[in-house]
């Protein structure tokens, strides 16, 4: 059987998503999408050093939640590293709940949250925000066509 697939390159340079900004909301468009079946959404992460998976950055498409961004797989700390400031790669699948739009350009909303730190932190700590600052670059939607 022969399958099709496309891709769309949601967001190239990085932004960063924590105190001072509001969440990341982006408009894309997955033409001729097969939305009866899951597609793929992956992308890069730096300095996401939250600890606690409850409170990490939670992933949306279309207003349903695919999942949560984990910090670096050696982050225990919460402070910032060099490991944890490298660039690396997760995945979410975007399930077919998500109704991607096969037909609207820029028919489908990506919004990743803040990642709350879930305190509030009190001098003299040099950062006395209330959210983890991170980075996120390469977004891109991978999915299948009916063939």
């Amino acid at each position: 059987m022969t399958l099709l697939s496309d891709f769309e390159v949601i967001r190239k340079n990085a932004v960063v998503i924590g105190e001072g900004t509001g969440p990341l909301v982006v408009k894309f468009s997955t033409g001729g999408v097969n939305n009866t079946l899951p597609a793929i959404l992956l992308f890069a992460v730096s300095g996401l050093t939250i600890v606690d998976p409850a409170t990490a950055p939670q992933v949306k498409v279309n207003g349903v939640d695919i999942g949560r961004i984990s910090p670096y797989p050696g982050s225990s700390t919460g402070e910032l590293t060099e490991e944890s400031m490298a660039w690396y790669t997760q995945h979410l699948v975007i399930p077919s709940t998500a109704k991607l739009d096969p037909v609207n350009a820029n028919g489908n909303t990506l919004e990743i949250t803040r990642a709350d730190l879930g305190i509030v932190l009190q001098p003299p700590n040099p950062n006395p925000g209330q959210f983890d600052d991170f980075q996120v670059r390469d977004i891109v939607c991978f999915f299948r066509q009916p063939s």
